[in-house]
């Protein structure tokens, strides 16, 4: 439904077509080596490798692709992590069809474009996007990080699992190995941390 609705959207309102969806990564990948792909649009979330991962690859392949990432919330350290990893856009599913358009018609030339809900949601400066002094570390999943900021937000586990679309043991075990990875030993300690490499 949201494609066929995305592919109405772009043929009547911004004169643009929507060529081919893809099912997996590796569809999408075969699909920029056999063709030219002005852009690629990604859920930040999917079931075999994550929006972010799947960015690295389509760079790798593909320089100049627009790449747009679509996400259910935009903590720093995701977008960081976005930027990165060579994101053009990245854009809040919340944010609406106009905004995902313009984050399309983006020149991957230019600086990355971010939705208005996200700078809304992001401190002034906090992102720092060609400097290395604040790189998170890998040992936390993508899903993970955003986790520990929302935990450091003080959200609780039910919170937590609406804002991600996630059940509430779901996001119970993420918590516990994030707790295991980091050696923390309660909450206090989880948001120090959080704070010292997510902002």
């Amino acid at each position: 439904m949201f494609t066929e609705a995305l592919r109405f959207y772009l043929q009547s309102k911004a004169g643009q077509s929507l060529h081919t969806q893809t099912t997996s990564a590796e569809e999408c990948l075969r699909c920029i080596k056999s063709t030219t792909v002005h852009t690629v649009v990604a859920e930040i979330h999917t079931q075999q490798v994550s929006g972010i991962e799947l960015c690295k690859a389509v760079k790798q392949i593909s320089p100049h692709t627009n790449y747009v990432l679509l996400s259910s919330t935009s903590t720093s350290g995701l977008v960081k992590k976005a930027v990165r990893a060579g994101a053009n856009s990245f854009v809040m599913i919340q944010s609406g069809l106009q905004e995902l358009v313009t984050a399309i018609q983006h020149s991957p030339a230019k600086d990355a474009y971010l939705c208005s809900n996200t700078t809304k949601s992001l401190a002034q400066g906090s992102l720092r996007i060609n400097g290395d002094q604040d790189q998170v570390p890998d040992i936390l999943t993508n899903r993970e990080a955003e986790i520990l900021e929302l935990m450091a937000q003080g959200l609780s586990n039910s919170d937590i699992a609406a804002a991600l679309y996630i059940s509430e043991n779901t996001v119970k075990t993420h918590r516990k190995h994030i707790m295991k990875k980091l050696s923390l030993k309660n909450l206090a300690e989880a948001v120090r941390y959080q704070i010292k490499y997510f902002e």
